[in-house]
């Protein structure tokens, strides 16, 4: 499913270079709001087109600000083969590698209050009608920097 491109919060431009200084090469955050008790995502791996993460390794970094909440993986051809951590606020994830091919993650419904979830990928399949599609990832990542630091130089202005 497609989805509009929109200009970040100013605040991810603070946060980006302090949480992710080795890698640099993410270019997309999706923000997640875990609004109250009883919510959760359940068992899954980020397997969507543009991010590649079933047929080549990849890299997700994930941030957990809010509640504590536990993260639990299990590989997905052995259910019995598990392991979970517990993420307070402040903490980051990664994820390398092969591990969206080979395992599923997800975090239980809890009756904890919010939680916010920032993920960091990058984007290595653009849908044929985004601008950016068929430019490599590496200047798709500058052209939409200079993108949005022009947009905000002109309304400064």
């Amino acid at each position: 499913m497609p989805h509009e491109p929109t200009r970040p919060d100013p605040l991810l431009w603070e946060v980006v270079p302090k949480v992710l200084p080795t890698l640099d090469h993410l270019d997309s955050c999706l923000v997640n709001l875990y609004e109250g008790p009883y919510k959760g995502v359940g068992w899954h791996a980020d397997d969507e087109d543009l991010f590649q993460g079933l047929s080549q390794p990849i890299s997700i970094a994930s941030l957990s600000i809010g509640a504590s909440r536990l993260f639990q993986w299990r590989l997905t051809k052995d259910h019995a083969r598990t392991g979970q951590v517990l993420l307070n606020s402040g903490d980051l994830l990664l994820m390398q590698g092969l591990t969206q091919a080979f395992c599923q993650h997800r975090v239980p419904k809890t009756c904890d209050p919010w939680r916010v979830n920032l993920t960091w990928r990058r984007i290595l399949q653009h849908h044929p009608s985004c601008p950016l599609a068929g430019t490599p990832p590496r200047r798709a990542r500058q052209r939409r920097w200079q993108a949005t630091h022009s947009a905000d130089t002109q309304e400064a202005g």
